[in-house]
C-alpha cells in the first residue's frame, strides 16, 4: 500500500472529462498540490511544447514522467515529452511526497502513464473534434477593429483527427494497438502590444512619453545634459535610425502600438504498441511512439515588431521493450530497455543583422541575418530565446525490478541506469545582444534613440557536446506486520554523476588561486584563478566531484484500525535527489575562450566596441594560445557540487461511507536544500562616481587587481545553499460511479516559500549579490487556495424505447477549478543600485491594496519608489498577490447505438462555459476566462495595469466512430 499522496485517473475518466486541446497532461493539475509554475524559463522554443507544473512546491523540471515503465523526460529541461492522446492511453497517475525506493531521479513527484495493449478483441475509434472562431466569446483585449469599433476575435480555426484500434494477431499470443492524431491549429495575428516613437518622439520631443499619464502617475525628466524632455534629433544614432524605418509610429501619445503576427501549427503523434504472451511465466510488449510540432516563423518584411516570431520544428521518438518473468508463483523479474531521441530545430525570422545597419560588430554566417535587440517596457527586435539553433537529444535506459513474496514480507530489489547525451549549437549572442534599460536618459525608448546601449554582449557561435550518466538502485520491503498494519520500508542510492563535456568546455575560477596570482597551464593566456581540463585541481572532464553518498531512506505506515478497509491511517518519510537538467550547464560554452562572450555597459550602438581595447576583438581563435578578451562574462561550476535534496513527510486519513463514498484528510510537507541557482561573485562596488559605464571599473575582482580583474565582467557561479518548504493540507471528497453519477472533489490550502525559484540556466538570480537568502519568499507558483472538482452524470436507461431515444444514452460531465491569486514580484527594471544585480526591487512606504481594483490600477502605484543610487529597495521578493481565478469546463455527449458493440458519439464542449470575468476588474473586459497579472515592473509605462486575459469562452464540436 502506498504512502504517497496522489491520485489515479483511468481511462474512463480521460474520456469523458472535458479536456482542453485533449491534452492529458491537463488532468494533473486536478491532482492535489499541483499548479502552474512558469518561473525559471524552463518552457520554451528549446523544448516540447508542453505546461510547467509544480508538485508540492517542487520546481517545475523535479517530476518524474514515467510511460510504460521507461523513462519519458526530456534530459535537457527534464520536463515530459507529450503524453499520448486520450484515446490511446489505458490510465496514469501522479504522487508525490514520501514514495517508495523504486522511484527517484527527480524530487516532487512521479506521473506514471500506461498506453493501452492489444486484447482478443477487435476495438478502436475514429474521431475529429473542431473549433471554429464564430462559435466562440472575444478576448477581452483584443484589438479593436476601427471599421465595427467592435474587438476582433482570433479566426481561430482548430482541427483535431484521428483514430486508434487494438485486437489479435494471434488469439491469446500475440496483441497490437496503433492510433494516430493529427492538430491543425490557424488563427488571425493575434493581438500584442509594443511602445513605439511618436511623430513628436522623431522630432526630439518626450515630453509626453515622460508625463505622469505615460508612467503610472510618475513624472520622468530626461537627465543631464537634456532639458525640458528635449533631444535634438541631430543626436540621434545613425544605426538606431535604421531600425526605426522598420518600426511603426505610433499615434497614442504614449507610444502604444498594436499588432500581431499568425501562428498556424502542426502537431502529430504516431504511437504502436506489441504485446507477446509467449508463455504463461513470461511475457513481452515493445512501444514506438513518434511526435512531430511545427510552428512557422513570420515576418512580412515590413513591421520589425514581428521578428521575434520563430520558427520551430521540434521532433520526438520514444521506443521502449519490456519483458516480465515468474521465475515461480512468489517471484518475478521486469526489465525494460528504452530509448529516446528529441531534436528541436529552432530558425528565425530573416530580417537583417546589426552590421547590415551600419554597426561595426561581427556577424556569424550561422547567425545571418538576426536581430537580438530590446528596449525595456517598449519593444523587442529578434529576441534572446528566438536565434538559430539546434538542441538535439538522446536517451538510453536500463532498468529492472526484481519483486519477490516471503511469507508477509513482499521485498522489491530494482536499478536504473540512463545514458543521456546532448548536443547543441546557439548563436544567441553571436550578432551581439542589445539591452536599452534608460540607465542613461531615464527613458528606454530615449536610450535607443540616441543609440546608448544598457548592456551589449556578444560572444561567439556556441557548440555543445555534453553526457549525463544517471545510475540508481535500491531495496524496498512492504511487511504486512499484522492483520491491521503494514510496514514499508527501504533505501535508494543514487550516487551523484556529474555531467561530463566531451569538448572539456568548462572551467572553475578558484577566487584563492586568483588572489595567488595562479595561472592555467592549460591556456596560458587566461586570466588568473581559472583552471581547466588538464590543469591541477580540476576534476577530470566533469564540471565538477561527483559524490557517492546519496542514500535516501524511505519509510511508510499504513493503519487499518478496524481491520475492515474501509478506513485507513497512513504516514511516510523520504528523503529524494534531484538531478539537474542538462541545461543548468549549458553556459558554460558561451564563455571565454570558447564563446568569449563580452559585457559592455552604457556603449554605442553604432560602435559598441569604439571605447574596447584593441576595438572589436572577434573572431577570436581557439587554441593553447588563445587570446582572452577584457572584461568577458563568466559563469563557473564549483569544485564539488550536491544534488538537491528534498525531505517528504505526511499523515492522511482516508474513511469509506457506503459503497461509493470517500472522504480523505491529509497533511504533506517537505523541505528542500542544496536547492541550485546562479550568484554574482563579481559585483560592481558602488562609489560616489559610480555610473553604468564604469561598472566593469568597479567589480570586486578588478579593484582587488586592476591588471587581472580588467579580464572579468559578470562572474556567475553555482550557488548550492539554496532551501524551499512546502506545507498543504489537503481535503478530498469522491464518489464512485453509481446512480448515474460520479464526483471527485480536492481542496488544498498550502504555504510555499524558498530563496528564489531555480532557473533552467545557471543565471544569476539573486537580487543582492553575496546574500542568497535575502529573496526568501514565496515561490513563484505558490497558490495558497485551490479547489478542483470532476464530475460525470450518465442518464438512465428507460423502459420506453421512446424514452431511451430521446432521453437515454446522454452524459454531461463538468470540471471546476478555482485558484487564489499567485505571487507577484515587482521589480524596478534597471541596475538601480549600480552593482550589476538583476531583479531589483523598489522600495514601498504603504499598503499596496486597493479597495476596488480595477484592470487600470490593480494596486496602488503610488506606494513604489525608487530607492537611492547604490541602494536595495526594502519590498521582499514575491510581496504582491495577482487575481484568483476561477473556470468550469463542460461537455455533452450522446451515444447513438449502431448495432454489434459500435457507436456514435457526437460532442458539445464549452472551455470557460460562463466566459468568467476576474475578480476585481471593470466592466469595460468583460468577456474572459480569467484576467492576467498585472505589469509588475516600476518603471514601465503599464506598471499596476492588467493588459492580458485567458482565453475566452471556447466551444468545440465533436464526432466519434467507437467499435
Amino acid at each position: 500500500r502506498s504512502t504517497g499522496v496522489g491520485q489515479l485517473i483511468e481511462n474512463q475518466r480521460v474520456l469523458e472529462l472535458p479536456l482542453n486541446g485533449r491534452q492529458v497532461t491537463d488532468l494533473l493539475l486536478l491532482s492535489p498540490g499541483v499548479t502552474v509554475n512558469t518561473a525559471g524559463g524552463f518552457a520554451s522554443s528549446r523544448n516540447y511544447p508542453t505546461v510547467p507544473i509544480s508538485v508540492a512546491g517542487g520546481s517545475p523540471g523535479s517530476t518524474v514522467y514515467v510511460m510504460d515503465g521507461a523513462t519519458h523526460n526530456d534530459p535537457g529541461t527534464n520536463f515530459n515529452l507529450p503524453v499520448p492522446f486520450p484515446d490511446a492511453l489505458q490510465e496514469f497517475r501522479i504522487e508525490t511526497s514520501a514514495l517508495q525506493a523504486r522511484y527517484g531521479h527527480h524530487a516532487s513527484a512521479i506521473v506514471n502513464v500506461v498506453t493501452k495493449p492489444g486484447t482478443n478483441d477487435l476495438h478502436g475509434s475514429v474521431f475529429e473534434f473542431n473549433r471554429d472562431h464564430r462559435f466562440n466569446a472575444t478576448n477581452a483585449f483584443a484589438a479593436v477593429d476601427p471599421a465595427t469599433g467592435k474587438r476582433r476575435d482570433d479566426g481561430l480555426s482548430r482541427n483535431q483527427f484521428g483514430g486508434a484500434a487494438g485486437g489479435p494477431i494471434a488469439r491469446n499470443k500475440l496483441f497490437f494497438f496503433g492510433g494516430y492524431q493529427r492538430t491543425m491549429i490557424h488563427t488571425q495575428p493575434s493581438t500584442l502590444q509594443a511602445f513605439t516613437p511618436t511623430s513628436a518622439m522623431l522630432g526630439g520631443d518626450f515630453t509626453a512619453l515622460a508625463s505622469p499619464a505615460c508612467n503610472s502617475g510618475r513624472q520622468i525628466a530626461l537627465r543631464a545634459p537634456y532639458v525640458n524632455n528635449q533631444i535634438s534629433s541631430a543626436q540621434f544614432d545613425p544605426t538606431a535610425l535604421k531600425y526605426l524605418q522598420f518600426i511603426p509610429v505610433s499615434t497614442d501619445p504614449c507610444g502604444r502600438y498594436d499588432y500581431g503576427y499568425p501562428t498556424p501549427s502542426t502537431d502529430n503523434q504516431v504511437l504502436g504498441r506489441v504485446d507477446y504472451q509467449k508463455s504463461a511465466k513470461q511475457s513481452m510488449y515493445g512501444r514506438y511512439m513518434d511526435i512531430r510540432y511545427k510552428l512557422p516563423n513570420y515576418f512580412d518584411g515590413k513591421n520589425a515588431l514581428t521578428t521575434p516570431s520563430v520558427g520551430v520544428d521540434n521532433r520526438g521518438r520514444s521506443v521502449v521493450f519490456g519483458d516480465t518473468y515468474s521465475l515461480s508463483n512468489s517471484v518475478i523479474n521486469s526489465f525494460r530497455a528504452t530509448s529516446i531521441r528529441s531534436i528541436n530545430f529552432r530558425s528565425p525570422s530573416i530580417f537583417k543583422s546589426p552590421a547590415d545597419f551600419g554597426a561595426k560588430v561581427y556577424t556569424t554566417p550561422l547567425a545571418g541575418a538576426f536581430t537580438n535587440l530590446s528596449v525595456s517596457n517598449a519593444f523587442s527586435l529578434g529576441g534572446g530565446g528566438n536565434n538559430n539553433a539546434k538542441y538535439d537529444y538522446t536517451v538510453y535506459e536500463i532498468a529492472d525490478d526484481f519483486d519477490m513474496v516471503r511469507g508477509t514480507h513482499q521485498i522489491t530489489v530494482g536499478m536504473n541506469y540512463l545514458h543521456q547525451v546532448m548536443h547543441v549549437f546557439n548563436t544567441q549572442y553571436s550578432n551581439g545582444q542589445f539591452s536599452f534599460d534608460g540607465s542613461v536618459t531615464g527613458l528606454s525608448l530615449a536610450d535607443f534613440m540616441i543609440g546608448r546601449v544598457g548592456t551589449v554582449q556578444q560572444g561567439a557561435d556556441v557548440h555543445l557536446n555534453e553526457r549525463a550518466p544517471y545510475f540508481a538502485t535500491y531495496v524496498q520491503d512492504a511487511w504486512k506486520a499484522t492483520s491491521k498494519v503494514t510496514l514499508n520500508y527501504g533505501v535508494r542510492w543514487e550516487p551523484y554523476f556529474p555531467l561530463t563535456n566531451d569538448d572539456n568546455q568548462v572551467l572553475i575560477f578558484d577566487p584563492a588561486r586568483f588572489a595567488q596570482n595562479l595561472r592555467s597551464k592549460v591556456y596560458v593566456n587566461a586570466p588568473v584563478g581559472l583552471i581547466f581540463p588538464g590543469d591541477d585541481g580540476f576534476p577530470g572532464h566533469a564540471s565538477s566531484k561527483g559524490s557517492l553518498k546519496e542514500l535516501g531512506p524511505r519509510v511508510g505506515v499504513v493503519y487499518d484500525p478496524r481491520g475492515a478497509g474501509r478506513e485507513v491511517i497512513r504516514g511516510g518519510y523520504s528523503v529524494v535527489y534531484d538531478q539537474p537538467a542538462m541545461f543548468h550547464h549549458i553556459r558554460s560554452a558561451s564563455v571565454p575562450p570558447w564563446g568569449s562572450l563580452i559585457t559592455l555597459n552604457n556603449v554605442s550602438l553604432s560602435d559598441p566596441f569604439a571605447t574596447y581595447p584593441g576595438g572589436n576583438p572577434f573572431p577570436l581563435p581557439v587554441d593553447k594560445n588563445a587570446q582572452f578578451p577584457l572584461f568577458g562574462t563568466y559563469w563557473t561550476q564549483t569544485a564539488k557540487a550536491t544534488p538537491p535534496m528534498t525531505q517528504h513527510y505526511n499523515v492522511s486519513f482516508q474513511k469509506q461511507f457506503g459503497e461509493n463514498w470517500s472522504l480523505t484528510a491529509s497533511y504533506f510537507g517537505n523541505r528542500t536544500s542544496h536547492l541550485w541557482n546562479g550568484i554574482e561573485i563579481n559585483p560592481g562596488v558602488y562609489t560616489a562616481d559610480a555610473t553604468s559605464a564604469n561598472l566593469n571599473q568597479r567589480r570586486v575582482l578588478y579593484l582587488q587587481n586592476p591588471d587581472q580583474g580588467r579580464y572579468f565582467a559578470s562572474v556567475t557561479q553555482l550557488d548550492q545553499s539554496g532551501r524551499a518548504q512546502y506545507n498543504g493540507l489537503l481535503l478530498g471528497m469522491q464518489k464512485r460511479i453509481s446512480d448515474n453519477y460520479s464526483i471527485n472533489s480536492n481542496y488544498t490550502l498550502s504555504r510555499c516559500l524558498n530563496d528564489g525559484d531555480p532557473q533552467q540556466f545557471l543565471d544569476p538570480l539573486y537580487s543582492h549579490p553575496g546574500d542568497p537568502h535575502a529573496d526568501w519568499g514565496p515561490c513563484a507558483g505558490d497558490r495558497r487556495h485551490v479547489v478542483n472538482t470532476t464530475m460525470v452524470v450518465n442518464t438512465p436507461s428507460f423502459s420506453s424505447r421512446a424514452m431511451n431515444m430521446w432521453a437515454g444514452s446522454w452524459q454531461a460531465s463538468a470540471l471546476v477549478q478555482v485558484l487564489s491569486g499567485g505571487p507577484l514580484n515587482v521589480t524596478i527594471g534597471r541596475d538601480q543600485a549600480l552593482t550589476g544585480a538583476q531583479n531589483q526591487r523598489p522600495n514601498v512606504n504603504g499598503d499596496w491594496g486597493l479597495p476596488n481594483p480595477t484592470n487600470d490600477k490593480y494596486f496602488d502605484t503610488s506606494v513604489f519608489s525608487l530607492p537611492a543610487p547604490g541602494t536595495y529597495g526594502n519590498l521582499k521578493r514575491n510581496a504582491l498577490r495577482g487575481p484568483g481565478t476561477w473556470r468550469v469546463d463542460t461537455a455533452l455527449t450522446r451515444r447513438f447505438d449502431v448495432g454489434d458493440s459500435r457507436q456514435i458519439e457526437a460532442r458539445l464542449e464549452a472551455f470557460n462555459l460562463f466566459n468568467h470575468v476576474g475578480p476585481g476588474v471593470t466592466q469595460q473586459i468583460n468577456g474572459f476566462g480569467s484576467v492576467g497579472n498585472p505589469n509588475t515592473v516600476f518603471t514601465n509605462t503599464l506598471f499596476g495595469r492588467i493588459t492580458t486575459a485567458a482565453d475566452p469562452r471556447i466551444m468545440q464540436f465533436a464526432l466519434k466512430y467507437v467499435f
